[in-house]
Parts: C-alpha cells; sequence; structure tokens
C-alpha cells in the first residue's frame, strides 16, 4: 500500500470525525504531529510504515468472538492486566451496539451511532483508558461522555459490590440506551449482575457546577476531548483523598493525577484523535448550576425513614415457637426470637433519593419533620361556609368545615388557589400523571429484589376493632394497639397514668374532615396515602391531613404531607390548579406549621416567579416575617448565583504534561 493511499484513507476518518462533536469518540491518530485537520506527514521508516499498516489491518478485522477480540487487544499491547480483561469479557462490546451495528462490534474500531448523534469508541482505546486508570475495589468511578454505557459497565466490574460506576452524558438518547443496555447486561448475566454494585446515569453537562458531583469520585475517564483551560474543572470531582483522571486534550491521552495534598500531574499517554466536549456558555452553565441547587434541595425534602415494620412486630409480636418467621422480619436467631425487620417500601409520595422506606425508628419529637410545635388550626382551601368535607366519598353527616379549622389569615389566602374542585375520578395512583406522584425518580444502582411487604394491620389481622377515632358528625374504627404504636400522642395518653388512659375514644381536633381522618387511620394502618389530584381541594385534603398527622404526633406522615405538597409547585398550571397562587398560601401554611422545607420551597418558588405573585392578594396578605421569608430566600439565591459564576470563572491552567 502506497503510503499517501494510507494517508487518503485516515483523512477521511477525520473527516468523517468532524462531522459530530460527540462526547463517545476517537479515531487513533497513526501518524504523530499532526495537525488538526491534515497528517503532516514527513519521512516515514519502512518498518514503522509497515507496523502501522499490519496495525491498521487488524482493527479493521472484524472477529468471531469477544474473547478473539480481548486476544487482540492483549498482542497490541492496549490489554495490560487481567482485572481489566475479565472486565471487558464480562462486558461484551456486542451487548452494548444496536443490532444495526452489530457487524461492527467485534471490530477493533470505532462505531458511529448516527442515530443516536455519537460514536462509541474502539476497543483498544477502552482498554488502554481502563488500565491506565488502575481502578480498584470500591473506588467511586465517573464516565464522562458516557455514551452506550460500556466503560460504565466495565468499570463497575472493576469497582466491584461496594464501588459505584456513574455515567453522565449531555445526550439524553445516550442516557436511555446506556441505561438500557446495563439494565439488560445485569438481567442476562448472572456474573454481571453479581460482580458489581450501584450504577447510575445522568443526563447532566461535566461543566454545569453541581453538588451532586463535586468531589465525589477517585477514578473518571472522560471520552471526548477536553479543552486545556477546563481541566482544572474535571479535578474538582475528584474527592479529597486524591485520584486519576484519563481525558483526551488536543490531540493527546492524557493521565491527570490530583494527589491528596491538591497537587496536580499531568503526563501524555499516546496520540489520539477524539471530538470535542460540549461546552456551555458561561451564562448557560451558571443558569443550569443554579437550578440544579434548586432541584436538590427539593430532593432533600425527605421524610423521616419508615418504622412501620417494627411498629408491626410491636403489635403482632414475635411468631409462636415452632411457626415460620413472621414476613416484616428478615431474620431470626436461634430462640425464635424476631431479628431487625425487613422495612417496607413507603409511600409513593416524593421524598428524593431512594426513597424514605429504609430503617429508622420513631421520633416522637418531631424534629426529623422540622414539626416541633402543634398547628393551631387547619381549614378548607375555599373561603368560609363551602363544604370543607373536602374529598368525596364522605358519609352524610361530615358536615361542613368552619373557619376555626385553619388561621383565618391562611384560610384567605388558600382560597385563591383555584376554581371550585370538582369531585375527583375513582381509583387512580399516587403515580398518574394528574396526581402527586414522585418527582424526583433517581436509578437505584442495586439489583436486589424488594423486602416482602408488611401486611396491613386492619381488620384482616388484628380482627374487630376495639376503639374508635371521633370529630363532628363522624367515627372511625380503630385498634388500640396500633395507634399507641404508630401516634405519640396516643401513645402518651395510654401511659400517662391519668384516668383516661385505657379510654377506647380518642377525639380528633374539631370539624376535622372525616376523609383526612380516614387517611390518617389508613396511614397508620399500612404506612401509605392514597393520590389526590393536583388542585385545591387535593391541596385542601393534604392541609388537613397534615393537621391531623401534627395533632397525633406522626412525624413521617408530617415529612409525607410536606413533600407532597412541596411537589404541587412543581406542577404546570391547568384549569384546576395554579403553583403561582398556590404559592404564598403555601408559605403562609409552612411558617404556621413550623415546616422549614415546605417554606423554603414555597419561598423559593416567589423568588423565581415574582412578577407574577407580588400583585396576587395572597401575597399581599403574607406576615412581615413570611416576607422576610422571601427576602432571605432572594438574598441566598444571589449568593448562589455569585458562587456559580466564580466556579464557572476559574479556568486555570494546570501544570504541563510530561512524557
Amino acid at each position: 500500500m502506497d503510503p499517501r493511499d494510507l494517508a487518503d484513507d485516515v483523512a477521511m476518518h477525520e473527516e468523517e470525525d468532524e462531522v459530530s462533536s460527540d462526547d463517545d469518540q476517537d479515531a487513533p491518530a497513526l501518524f504523530a504531529g499532526r495537525g488538526p485537520r491534515g497528517l503532516g506527514l514527513g519521512p516515514v521508516p519502512i518498518h514503522a510504515f509497515l507496523q502501522m499498516v499490519a496495525q491498521r489491518r487488524d482493527q479493521e478485522a472484524t472477529f468471531a468472538t469477544n474473547d478473539q477480540l480481548l486476544t487482540h487487544l492483549r498482542k497490541s499491547g492496549a490489554l495490560k492486566t487481567e482485572d481489566v480483561a475479565r472486565a471487558m469479557r464480562v462486558c461484551p462490546r456486542p451487548a452494548f451496539v444496536p443490532e444495526a451495528h452489530a457487524h461492527e462490534a467485534l471490530r477493533d474500531t470505532p462505531v458511529h451511532l448516527r442515530a443516536h448523534g455519537f460514536n462509541v469508541s474502539a476497543p483498544h482505546m477502552h482498554a488502554t483508558c481502563l488500565c491506565a486508570l488502575k481502578i480498584q475495589a470500591g473506588h467511586r468511578f465517573l464516565d464522562v461522555g458516557s455514551g452506550c454505557g460500556v466503560l460504565v459497565a466495565a468499570a463497575a466490574v472493576l469497582v466491584g459490590p461496594t464501588g459505584t460506576s456513574v455515567g453522565i452524558d449531555c445526550k439524553e438518547g445516550a442516557v436511555q440506551l446506556g441505561r438500557a443496555n446495563v439494565e439488560a447486561l445485569a438481567g442476562s448475566s448472572r456474573e454481571f449482575a453479581a460482580a458489581t454494585g450501584a450504577i447510575s446515569f445522568q443526563e447532566h453537562n461535566v461543566f454545569v457546577p453541581s453538588h451532586d458531583l463535586r468531589g465525589k469520585f477517585d477514578r473518571i475517564h472522560v471520552g471526548a476531548a477536553c479543552p486545556p483551560r477546563r481541566l482544572a474543572a474535571l479535578t474538582k470531582l475528584i474527592g479529597p483523598q486524591g485520584g486519576m483522571i484519563v481525558s483526551p486534550v488536543n490531540s493527546e491521552l492524557r493521565l491527570i493525577t490530583v494527589a491528596a495534598d491538591g497537587v496536580v500531574s499531568q503526563k501524555n499517554l499516546t496520540p489520539v484523535r477524539y471530538s470535542d466536549l460540549v461546552i456551555p456558555s458561561d451564562c448557560d452553565a451558571v443558569e443550569e448550576a443554579v437550578e440544579g441547587e434548586r432541584a436538590l434541595r427539593a430532593r432533600q425534602l425527605c421524610p423521616p425513614p419508615s418504622s412501620f415494620a417494627e411498629d408491626a412486630a410491636a403489635v403482632l409480636g414475635p411468631p409462636a415457637p415452632g411457626s415460620p418467621v413472621s414476613p416484616w422480619s428478615n431474620s431470626s436467631d436461634s430462640d425464635g426470637s424476631v431479628g431487625t425487620p425487613t422495612m417496607a417500601r413507603s409511600a409513593p409520595l416524593p421524598c428524593g433519593g431512594r426513597g424514605g422506606g429504609s430503617g429508622g425508628s420513631r421520633d416522637g419529637s418531631l424534629k426529623a419533620s422540622g414539626a416541633a410545635r402543634p398547628w393551631r388550626g387547619v381549614a378548607s382551601w375555599r373561603s368560609s361556609g363551602t363544604d370543607g368535607g373536602g374529598m368525596d366519598g364522605e358519609e352524610e353527616g361530615s358536615g361542613p368545615c368552619p373557619s376555626a379549622w385553619m388561621p383565618s389569615s391562611v384560610r384567605r389566602l388558600l382560597s385563591a388557589c383555584g376554581p371550585p374542585a370538582t369531585p375527583r375520578a375513582e381509583g387512580g395512583s399516587m403515580g398518574s400523571a394528574s396526581s402527586m406522584s414522585s418527582t424526583w425518580a433517581m436509578m437505584d444502582g442495586g439489583r436486589e429484589a424488594p423486602p416482602p411487604p408488611v401486611p396491613a394491620l386492619d381488620a384482616s389481622v388484628l380482627g374487630p376493632p376495639d376503639a374508635e377515632l371521633v370529630g363532628q358528625g363522624w367515627s372511625l374504627p380503630v385498634h388500640q394497639a396500633v395507634m399507641r404504636e404508630r401516634c405519640e400522642a396516643w401513645r402518651a395518653r395510654a401511659s400517662s397514668g391519668m384516668s383516661d388512659a385505657g379510654a377506647a375514644v380518642f377525639t380528633a381536633p374539631d370539624s376535622a374532615p372525616r376523609a383526612a381522618a380516614a387517611a390518617f387511620v389508613q396511614y397508620c394502618q399500612s404506612d401509605s396515602l392514597d393520590s389526590v389530584p393536583f388542585d385545591a381541594q387535593g391541596l385542601n385534603h393534604l392541609a388537613a391531613v397534615l393537621h391531623l398527622a401534627i395533632f397525633f404526633g406522626c412525624s413521617r406522615l408530617v415529612g409525607l404531607a410536606e413533600a407532597a405538597l412541596a411537589a404541587s409547585l412543581q406542577q404546570p398550571a391547568s384549569s384546576d390548579f395554579d403553583p403561582v397562587e398556590a404559592a404564598p398560601a403555601l408559605l403562609a401554611l409552612a411558617d404556621d406549621c413550623n415546616l422549614p422545607g415546605l417554606a423554603s420551597a414555597a419561598a423559593d418558588f416567589c423568588v423565581t416567579h415574582h412578577a407574577q405573585v407580588v400583585g396576587l392578594p395572597g401575597y399581599q396578605g403574607l406576615t412581615r416575617r413570611q416576607a422576610d421569608l422571601i427576602t432571605q430566600a432572594a438574598c441566598a439565591e444571589v449568593a448562589r448565583y455569585k458562587a456559580a459564576l466564580q466556579e464557572v470563572g476559574d479556568q486555570t491552567r494546570l501544570p504541563e504534561p510530561t512524557r
């Protein structure tokens, strides 16, 4: 082959590379010293030329199996360690390449996924990068420009069950493909599922400052060329113990080492040709960073962990000798005593993170949810004199909800949240599009089966009720044992030694709606809440449930209702509900109930939608203290913008690399 023919062939591939500036693409530089557009060929020694011809022939060969491809990588010197070889064997490249490109999956060349808008790097580059990073068990790994997810999966094998592997990409399609590929491999390969721990994917641009990423990783791979002035931003993702980054920079693959004392060094590994990372404008990066912090605060509005399994075990007692272990426990000692309970899944209400149903015990002080003092009253969100029963399905005799149920200042504000609500449709779940649903769903890297559900503590398990909860015009049958375990107020009365300590009747606050009381009893029995619509009627119901939770001392239920009310502010306006009109009302509600999470969410909303809310009667009716909460939120927002500007503007150059 003539050298000029080979040069033309490589130039064609380079032009093809430059069609796209996607995150996961590379083409090896066969000739050192070439510019970005041309090869810059000088005299080439004949042995070097023949070596390059043979290397290109091997790269373009299609191997019959993944093992043959790995053997080729070993012979070429790209695959140097057995742990990386095992990871690439457990995560075969064909499992990550779409069917339309299956014929290219076992070639040592990049695969251009035109339909998805990015390229899959060549296997020899994956092997080179993984070997250079020296990934160990327990490490936290990040793949920037994760594409099809093959490197995220291979790194997950290297970090093992005690580590984490995270892929981020600014393309939604890439994130979806990577996640789907990893889930499919986990479902089809027991070896992969057993060898890996937490794996997750995020749609994010690495140059947008994020608390979720900063200082969280030990090893980082970057799948596209990073400008030298942006390398400092990548080093901020390394944890305080130090770590390593492999990234293309211009036409070189660099190994960047960050020591525990913060000293950074660089080393050039090999010439490469990658497409460029997508660099956002400073303005976009700052705006997205502030929005990301706002979303993070929303995710942190999480109720206390569930204690339902513990409460159920306390109500039902240990199993009789010789009987099977109760389904709400996960272990049994040799003497038959119940071990540590397995927590049931929490109610499908927004709480961020991985849910609130894992471990924990009761906290009767309500400090976990911020509800340190009882609310003085609750009322309908409509004007006085409307039907305060609130929710459909109430029996006759529920009666209207008088003004005493809520402070008058709050009642006036909430009356403007939306038009009079119409009866909601029967059925529906908390996850439906029109109901209070989990807004911040995150991919859980763990693939363990969910724990067995804890049975509801109702008549089917406990027999006929032995007590009742009463209000104006209604009564609900309950079990004293359940209410004592689930409600601090009921438990306090039972242990008070007073004359009514053993009374079988407990009185709810005046004018508490029956529907809210029924939801409260349901929560005590099953640790769950039914869905409610995003409208004034639904929020009125949640506010009434919230009041009962505070009155009876159910801190987790307070947190669930608070999170659901805050989630309503994230919903688009509709004919039934306008979050702009609801925000001042929710701020007043949160201030009166001492709910700092809801107050923060409502105040943030008033700041970001100030031009829309400032003229509303509800806003004008806020107290001085509540207006100060909005002022404080505005000052905090300015501080966040300044911090983001400072971080985005920090483009300190790292020390020059060595070879």
